[in-house]
């Protein structure tokens, strides 16, 4: 929930500058105008945030207050679920994994918050400076992120069919494949090639890692305390939401920032099989010693039972 709640702040709140596109008045001396307004609408936003926060938050509010645990829920095994059991060392491995996905999915993110109008201009040819060019470009980013929606709602139907890392890895791989149709495309960038490409990457594979890693990583931690790395991981996110959209700016052109991405990516990809095949490692190596320590301890012996008693209890005549 609170991931989708983030994608909606990213994908849709750019269609606001569509509807103020046109807007040119003085209220109380202040000019609202197609750059000033946008800046308004998200003015108000906060001050609500504020005084929701004020009204509504309740500090007593603990971890046992939450609701409890379904039967169904709690017999679901994935590579991620009852890590409880797992060693110190696995988890902490865990969180530094899941800490460095988060950092390149949100990055990744924020870099196509920081080229998708120029992409948009480019591939459609229009002018800049027009209130058409900034009208059409709002809406192209608010549909997509109304598609977005839907990989939201596709991870809530089936996410009882594939495993947590199943999920992470499809959304890497979406994002993958949407930066290389950009790396290969030629010199004049046309629109449906740029359209599928921000879709595989804007309405699907940042949706689905922004939204499993995190959930992901609080299965990971389990009955831990969680407000430590819940923290770094966020941390991690804001991180990479101040460094990544620096390297638009940075390189003269954009094809070498979708190399970095895909780079991140295939790491990302390498690095999650990897863990996970250190996981199941791990739990085949505790249930072998929980069957040998099984093996070698002896039931009791019954001498009421001829099944029971050693060969002392019956000796040769």
């Amino acid at each position: 929930m609170l991931a989708t709640v983030v994608f909606l702040g990213y994908a849709l709140t750019p269609g606001l500058g569509s509807l103020v596109a046109d807007t040119d008045s003085y209220l109380l001396g202040i000019h609202f105008n197609k750059f000033t307004s946008p800046g308004m609408i998200l003015i108000v936003f906060n001050l609500m945030t504020i005084i929701g926060m004020l009204a509504v938050y309740d500090e007593s509010v603990g971890v046992h207050d939450g609701p409890l645990e379904s039967l169904q829920s709690a017999s679901t095994s994935n590579t991620l679920s009852d890590p409880t059991t797992m060693p110190e060392r696995i988890v902490n491995i865990g969180a530094a994994v899941f800490i460095f996905l988060n950092f390149n999915a949100r990055g990744i993110l924020s870099v196509f918050e920081t080229v998708n109008i120029p992409l948009f201009i480019e591939a459609t040819g229009r002018d800049p400076e027009s209130v058409s060019a900034v009208i059409a470009a709002s809406n192209f980013q608010f549909y997509l992120g109304l598609l977005g929606l839907l990989s939201y709602f596709s991870i809530e139907y089936f996410r009882h069919s594939l495993r947590d890392v199943n999920w992470v890895q499809l959304g890497f791989v979406t994002l993958l494949a949407g930066n290389v149709l950009l790396v290969v495309a030629p010199l004049e960038l046309s629109f449906p090639q740029l359209a599928f490409a921000e879709f595989l990457v804007w309405s699907v594979g940042c949706p689905i890692t922004t939204a499993v890693v995190l959930a992901a990583f609080s299965k990971l931690l389990g009955g831990r305390p969680q407000g430590t790395l819940m923290g770094l991981l966020g941390s991690a996110a804001s991180v990479s939401r101040i460094v990544l959209p620096l390297l638009p700016a940075a390189i003269p052109t954009l094809t070498p920032v979708f190399w970095i991405n895909i780079v991140l990516c295939a790491l990302s990809m390498a690095l999650l099989w990897w863990y996970s095949r250190l996981v199941h490692k791990t739990k085949m190596g505790m249930l072998a010693d929980v069957e040998s320590a099984f093996r070698f301890v002896s039931p009791l012996n019954d001498p009421r039972s001829p099944l029971g008693s050693d060969k002392v209890d019956f000796p040769d005549k």
